[in-house]
């Protein structure tokens, strides 16, 4: 009761559970999901490691990867630093 009541006296009216519930982000990812069983079906279906690597299926699977995972942090409260910023030429930034 002594940690509510110094917790409500600054304000907060949940005390030290409510503010540790705002602090703290989930990210979850379902494993069912048609997407990411989509996902998965890609990467089964890239060639084994002893065949030559199809480079650009590699490289559309780690940009949909990013894209789903920035997506999904944006949506569970997370930040997302802003990676393209650099790439994009001077007078787009």
């Amino acid at each position: 009761m002594l940690c509510s009541g110094a917790s409500n006296a600054k304000g907060n009216r949940g005390g030290i559970v409510h503010d540790y519930a705002m602090k703290a982000k989930l990210l979850e990812i379902n494993p069912h999901s048609p997407l990411i069983e989509g996902l998965l079906r890609r990467v089964q279906d890239l060639p084994a490691e002893d065949e030559e690597k199809d480079l650009v299926a590699e490289e559309e699977l780690k940009e949909v990867a990013s894209i789903l995972i920035d997506g999904a942090l944006v949506r569970s409260g997370f930040e997302v630093p802003d990676n393209n910023k650099s790439a994009l030429p001077e007078g787009l930034v």
